[in-house]
């Protein structure tokens, strides 16, 4: 059995959902992946809110498929959509496919998937290999049950991937834990 650094950070969650304080901690327990000069490519980036995280002089580059959602909304319907779910308005620097990504081949330090099943997305880990840097790193970011369901570990590195190391979050909500594991990879 391969052997990496295993972290794990409990947390007492401020609210029921995931808040962007999942990500600032998640930046906080793993800064070498941040650090001044790098470029920092979120696959699958929703809102966008771990940018507010980064340390200045890091490049970072959001991309999704969906662009900013109140786009395809009529306007009273962006309206409420804004008032009950501001938390959760896309904010992409570029609009597109993970399994077709428009930026030049190892352009990207750390390449980020937090709760995208990149795996499931075709063409998404070829792009994630053609987009890292020599040495860069590859996270992985999902729900223990989902990772152990779906033997990610395996997959990864039937992908090609090296697992080095392992971050885990506990969010403590009263009477359940919610577990989230990040898999820190380097290319084979």
């Amino acid at each position: 059995m391969a052997k990496y650094k295993r972290t794990v950070s409990l947390i007492d969650p401020p609210e029921k959902y995931r808040g962007p304080w999942v990500k600032e901690d998640f930046v906080k327990h793993c800064p070498h992946l941040f650090q001044g000069g790098t470029t920092v490519l979120d696959v699958g980036c929703g809102s966008a809110d771990i940018k507010g995280f980064l340390s200045e002089g890091v490049t970072y580059i959001g991309i999704d498929h969906i662009g900013d959602i109140r786009d395809h909304l009529s306007e009273k319907m962006a309206e409420i959509f804004i008032e009950q779910f501001p938390e959760i308005i896309n904010n992409p620097d570029i609009v597109c496919d993970a399994g077709s990504v428009p930026l030049e081949d190892g352009c990207a330090d750390t390449i980020m998937a937090l709760g995208l099943d990149v795996l499931g997305v075709p063409g998404a880990i070829s792009e994630i290999k053609r987009l890292l840097k020599d040495g860069g790193r590859f996270v992985f970011q999902g729900s223990s049950e989902y990772f152990c369901d779906n033997n990610i570990r395996t997959r990864l590195r039937d992908s090609g991937f090296h697992i080095e190391e392992e971050f885990r979050q506990v969010l403590k909500y009263p009477g359940d834990n919610h577990r989230l594991v990040y898999y820190i990879c380097t290319l084979n």
